[in-house]
Parts: C-alpha cells; structure tokens; sequence
C-alpha cells in the first residue's frame, strides 16, 4: 500500500478555524483526529519550528498542538477565538479537550474569554473558566471580560464571572472598577469577523 501524504498543515488549519466559526463539531473532530493520527505508512514529520511556519502535517500531539495554536494572520484568532466569538460551546468544549490553550491572546490582547463575554455566550464562558481562564485578564485597551459583558448588557455573563471571582478580594475590586468604564470596545458579527481600535477579527 502506497503511503498516505498528509495535508498541508494550511489545509487542516483552515478546516479547523472554518468548523470553529461555523459550530461545525463532526467536521472538528474529524480534522483532529486527522492530525492526531500518524500517516498510515509515512514516518510522522518533523513537527513544526517556532521559527518557521510549518508547511507539512506531522503526526501526533506535536502538530496538533501546532494546529489548536496556530494564530490566523493579521488578527492573531485561534481556532478558540473564533468559536467562542460565535458562542459554539461544544466546539469550545472540543478544542479544550484537544489541548487548545485557553489563555491565547490575538494581536489586540483580546483572550476567548474576551469574545465569549462580549457576544453574552454564558455557556462558553462557562467553559472557559472551568478549564481555568483568567477572568480578569485584560486586553489591549485594559478591558476585563467583565467589561465587555457588562457594556453588552449580559446580565447573565456578568453574574457568571463574579460568581467565579467573588466579591471582596483584590481581583473582585479591579473588575468592579472596570465594569463601570461603558460599552464594548470591538464587535463581533456572525461569521466571526469584526472590528476594534486595534486590528480586525477574522
């Protein structure tokens, strides 16, 4: 039997943003099963540089961390970003399972958890912080996910994350503060693009 060539790591990247915008789960997953799976009778390849952008598909956890990390140009969105913009908590859920890092920042310092309090996704940002988002990580304008939600009016999201901080600590008074600084500072719309003072989501 002729050996399986692997896609290129572009392909299987774009195939795992487009199902995280899209809520796609069957098609995540069969993608990362795909890159979790050694080519049936190839020596698994190198896995990618951090100086250089991978143009093979290796096999095992060092693409697929390669893959859940990989950050579209310009804007700097994982596969999580995307999903959680577009309020797909299975999706989320998947890509945690799988490794994604949940934490990742794009160009405009904006996490997932950013994304998912702004659009009022209480089930992703429940997820998140389950698989231990910082809740009060800041982006790049020194917006919390609290802010966000609470300019986007999410009652729900806004509890949420308090319930998580709790009231009265160090971390509770800074997102207290922050709550009050007014509306969101980017957009999403439902194909997971959008726009703020730093760069666009993709």
């Amino acid at each position: 039997m002729a050996p399986t060539t692997p896609p290129p790591f572009e392909a299987l990247a774009d195939a795992i943003a487009d199902a995280a915008r899209s809520g796609d789960l069957p098609a995540l997953s069969a993608v990362l099963a795909q890159a979790a799976s050694p080519p049936s009778g190839a020596a698994a390849a190198a896995p990618p540089t951090p100086t250089a952008a991978p143009t093979t598909a290796g096999a095992g956890k060092h693409t697929l961390a390669a893959l859940l990390s990989y950050a579209s140009p310009p804007s700097g969105n994982t596969a999580l970003h995307l999903a959680a913009a577009n309020g797909h908590s299975a999706v989320v859920e998947s890509l945690l399972a799988a490794g994604a890092t949940v934490d990742a920042r794009n160009t405009a310092g904006n996490t997932a958890l950013h994304y998912a309090a702004l659009v009022g996704a209480t089930p992703v940002v429940v997820a998140l912080l389950a698989a231990g988002a910082d809740a009060v990580a800041e982006n790049g304008w020194g917006r919390t996910a609290l802010d966000e939600a609470t300019g986007g009016g999410h009652d729900a999201v806004v509890r949420t994350l308090w319930a998580h901080v709790g009231e009265g600590g160090d971390e509770g008074e800074g997102m207290d503060e922050g709550a009050e600084g007014g509306g969101a500072s980017y957009r999403v719309n439902a194909t997971g693009g959008g726009q703020s003072a730093g760069g666009a989501m993709e």
